[in-house]
């Protein structure tokens, strides 16, 4: 039997969740908050947000934790695509990094198309990193 994620054992350690780094991120306002780069009242978007099939354009990566085929994920996988599963070589698992058995972290698109992905080498985390280039 394989192991579930870190997070079902209780004693994983756990990362760290704090940010690192100065408050301010080079943006030229306080506290690091950002411009708001939403177009004005009245203004059009600078491109189409539909393609030609009328659905909106969606990109979801994450760590779900959970394999494709979980339950709690079906409303996600329902409507999503795999970019692995569509574009990508080999099985594509994630986790855990030293030895890869499942993929528990994927990028889930719809209304683009995967053209690649695949996983990235180990960097500081139990999971590898994932990468897929999108096409519109």
């Amino acid at each position: 039997m394989v192991p579930g994620p870190a997070r079902h054992r209780p004693d994983a350690p756990r990362p760290p969740h704090r940010l690192r780094g100065p408050p301010s991120v080079g943006t030229g306002e306080p506290h690091g908050r950002l411009r708001d780069s939403r177009p004005r009242r009245g203004t059009a978007p600078p491109h189409d947000p539909h393609p030609v099939g009328g659905r909106p354009r969606s990109l979801l990566p994450g760590d779900f934790n959970d394999s494709a085929d979980d339950r709690a994920l079906r409303p996600f996988t329902s409507r999503f695509t795999s970019a692995q599963a569509t574009a990508g070589a080999g099985f594509g698992f994630t986790w855990p990094s030293g030895f890869p058995v499942v993929r528990i972290d994927r990028i889930l698109v719809d209304g683009v198309r995967a053209t690649s992905a695949r996983t990235l080498p180990a960097a500081r985390s139990d999971h590898l990193p994932v990468a897929a280039t999108i096409t519109f």
